[in-house]
């Protein structure tokens, strides 16, 4: 498995169900590529609070590329060029994505529920 971000969270469960014993997959190998995987650890951005909390909804309506280009250049080592940072944006507004990133940020409170069971699992795991 090559798992990124929100992916990361993807991989750990399927780790959990391959060693678990009603085994319905195996998994060989997996790499995590920048996720948050360890709650306490993880260091959610300003615009990811902000998304989570009760004025997300708000926030994803509000949202324009020109926002999303600074926030989104932020957190890269080399900044992304200008068509790079259009076609993220793209992909976001893909079939109404853009009206729901304050759902999809449910994420990071789905690690935190599943904090024992996935992070045991980094630790335990003979992968």
């Amino acid at each position: 498995i090559l798992a990124h971000d929100y992916g990361d969270s993807v991989a750990q469960e399927l780790l959990c169900r391959s060693e678990s014993e009603n085994q319905i997959l195996k998994v060989r190998s997996v790499c995590y590529l920048n996720g948050g995987m360890i709650p306490g650890v993880h260091k959610p951005v300003r615009i990811q609070k902000i998304l989570e909390s009760p004025i997300g909804f708000l926030v994803s309506k509000l949202m324009n590329r020109g926002s999303f280009g600074s926030r989104f250049s932020a957190i890269f080592g080399k900044k992304p060029s200008t068509q790079e940072l259009d076609e993220h944006w793209t992909i976001i507004q893909y079939n109404g994505g853009k009206k729901i990133q304050h759902c999809l940020i449910s994420y990071m409170a789905e690690r935190i529920r599943n904090k024992e069971k996935w992070v045991k699992i980094l630790a335990s795991s003979s992968v």
